[in-house]
C-alpha cells in the first residue's frame, strides 16, 4: 500500500519586504484578464502557505468572488498541461496557484526534467487553453533550472516575487531529508535507510529540545511521517503505527477540518493497520481519508486514486471482491488519465486489480494485468526494488494456482533473491516469499532448498 509523506510546517514570521511583494502580486492579479504567468520564489512550505492565505484574503477584498484553485503536486508529474486537461473541468478559476514542482525534480536535475521540458513545449497551449493567471510557487534554486529547461515558457512571465523567511535552524535539513515517498524510500539500500532513519531521529530530537513556545509541531509531524515510513518499509509495523498516530494527532490539532494533509496521515495509519491484519480499522480510516480527499482535492487528483487503491486492498482482505474491483478500476482510470503510462502507480493499480481476479480464479482477466504490472515496475523502478519482488511473487502465485509450476518457480526464486538483498533480514515479505517457494516445491514434490 502507498504511504504519503508530503507535509508543510508552521509559518515563520514573514521577513521585511515580503508584504510589499505580495501587495504587488495581488495588484497585478486584480488587473489581469486572460493568461498571465507569475513566479513566487519561496524556500519554505510553511511561509508559502501563509502567503497563499494572504493572497486569497486580499483578492477577495479587491475582487469579491475571485476564484483561486490550488494545484499541489505531491507526486511526480511529467506533463502539467496534460494533467490539467485530465483533472480540471470548466469553468476555469481566475487563478491557479501551482506548487510542489520540486517534489518530482531533484536539485540540479531540473534541466533534464520532462516536466520542465514539456512546460516549454506547451507554452502556446497554456496561453490558448487557460485564459487565466498561473502563479508558480517554487524554491529559489529551481528558478534558474526552469529558465534553462523552459526558456520559452518563462519568457512570458509578468512578474517574479521573492519571499524570504527569517533563518530557522535545521529548516534546510528538514526540507532535504523529508522529501521522499514510500516507493523512493523502499528503493534505498538497507544501509541508506538506516542512515536516513538516524538523521531523522536526531532532527526530531532537536525539535523536541526547543522551548515549548518555539516547538514546530507540523515540522515534527513531517519527520514522524518519514520515520514511520522507514519503519513500515523495514517491517516494524508497530513502530510505524506509533509514529503515524502521533503525526495524526498533531495534524488534527494544527490544521482545519477536512485538510488533505490530515487525509495523508489517516492513509498512513490505515496502511500500518492493514500490515498488522487489522482490516476493519484500516477500512474505516481509508474511507475517512477518501472522503476528505474528495472534498478538498480536484476530482481526478492522484491522491484520490491512492485512497481508492488502498481501500480496495482492504476490501480484498475481507473478501469483498466486488467493492474491491470497483475501487481499483476507479483508481486505475484516474491514474491512466493523469500519470505517464509507465508510472509505478499505474503498475500498483494493475497489480492490485489482478490480485482481485486471481483470488476469484478469474485467470483470463488476472494474467494480462499482472504481467503488465511487472513490466512497468521493471521499467519504472531501480533494479532490485522490493516492489519488483512483490510483483514477481504475485505473478508466480497466479501461475501456481493454474498448476504452471515450472513457470512459477524461477519467479519465486527471483523474488526471494531480491528481498534478501533489499530488505532487512527476516522481513515479513521475505519470509512470505520463502514460504511460497517452499509450498511450490512441495506441490512439485521436489525437496525443499535454498534458492
Amino acid at each position: 500500500m502507498s504511504t504519503d509523506t508530503d507535509f508543510w510546517n508552521p509559518a515563520p514570521p514573514m521577513a521585511e519586504g515580503n508584504a510589499e511583494a505580495l501587495k504587488l502580486l495581488t495588484r497585478s492579479l486584480r488587473m489581469e484578464e486572460g493568461f498571465a504567468l507569475y513566479f513566487v520564489l519561496c524556500n519554505s512550505g510553511n511561509l508559502r502557505r501563509e502567503a497563499i492565505e494572504q493572497v486569497r484574503e486580499e483578492m477577495e477584498r479587491l475582487r469579491p468572488g475571485y476564484w483561486i484553485m490550488e494545484l499541489p503536486l505531491s507526486t511526480e508529474v511529467d506533463h502539467l498541461h496534460h494533467s490539467l486537461l485530465a483533472t480540471v473541468r470548466p469553468p476555469l478559476p481566475n487563478a491557479f496557484l501551482v506548487y510542489g514542482l520540486e517534489n518530482g525534480i531533484a536539485q540540479g536535475k531540473g534541466r533534464e526534467s520532462f516536466l520542465l521540458l514539456n512546460l516549454n513545449a506547451t507554452r502556446n497551449s497554456f496561453i490558448k487553453d487557460y485564459p487565466c493567471a498561473f502563479v508558480f510557487w517554487i524554491p529559489e534554486y529551481l528558478y534558474p533550472e526552469m529558465l534553462a529547461a523552459a526558456p520559452d515558457f518563462c519568457s512570458v512571465n509578468s512578474g517574479i516575487y521573492n519571499l524570504v523567511e527569517a533563518e530557522k535552524p535545521d529548516q534546510a535539513v528538514l526540507e532535504q531529508i523529508t522529501s521522499g515517498d514510500y516507493t523512493g524510500i523502499l528503493g534505498l539500500s538497507i544501509k541508506e535507510r538506516e542512515e536516513h532513519l538516524q538523521r531523522l531521529t536526531r532532527l526530531l530530537e532537536e525539535y523536541h529540545a526547543l522551548p515549548e513556545k518555539e516547538r514546530d509541531l507540523l515540522a515534527e509531524a513531517r519527520i514522524l511521517s518519514q520515520i514511520g515510513t522507514i519503519h513500515r518499509g523495514e517491517g516494524d509495523f508497530v513502530a510505524a503505527e506509533r509514529c503515524y498516530k502521533e503525526m495524526l494527532e498533531i495534524l488534527k490539532q494544527s490544521l482545519p477540518p477536512m485538510h488533505p494533509y490530515t487525509a495523508t496521515a489517516l492513509n498512513n495509519l490505515a496502511s500500518s493497520h492493514t500490515d498488522q491484519g487489522r482490516y476493519g480499522e484500516a477500512e474505516l480510516l481509508h474511507k475517512e481519508a477518501l472522503e476528505i480527499r474528495k472534498h478538498s482535492l480536484p476530482e481526478w487528483h492522484p491522491d484520490i486514486a491512492m485512497s481508492l487503491d488502498n481501500l480496495g486492498q482492504t476490501y480484498v482482505t475481507r473478501g469483498f471482491y466486488s467493492k474491491a474491483e470497483s475501487c481499483h478500476l476507479e483508481a486505475l482510470e484516474i491514474r491512466l488519465q493523469t500519470l505517464p503510462k509507465e508510472h509505478s502507480d499505474i503498475a500498483n493499480s494493475l497489480n492490485n486489480l489482478a490480485c482481485v481476479y486471481s483470488d476469484q480464479y478469474r485467470f483470463s482477466k488476472a494474467i494480462p494485468l499482472m504481467i503488465g504490472a511487472l513490466e512497468i515496475y521493471k521499467k519504472a523502478l531501480p533494479i532490485g526494488h522490493p516492489y519488483i519482488a512483490a510483483s514477481l511473487s504475485n505473478t508466480a502465485t497466479l501461475y501456481m494456482k493454474q498448476g504452471r509450476y515450472a513457470e512459477a518457480e524461477p519467479l519465486f526464486i527471483e523474488a526471494v533473491q531480491i528481498a534478501e538483498k533489499s530488505l532487512v533480514p527476516n522481513h515479513p515479505d521475505t519470509q512470505l516469499y520463502r514460504r511460497n517457494l517452499a509450498n511450490l516445491h512441495q506441490a512439485m514434490q521436489l525437496p525443499k532448498g535454498n534458492p
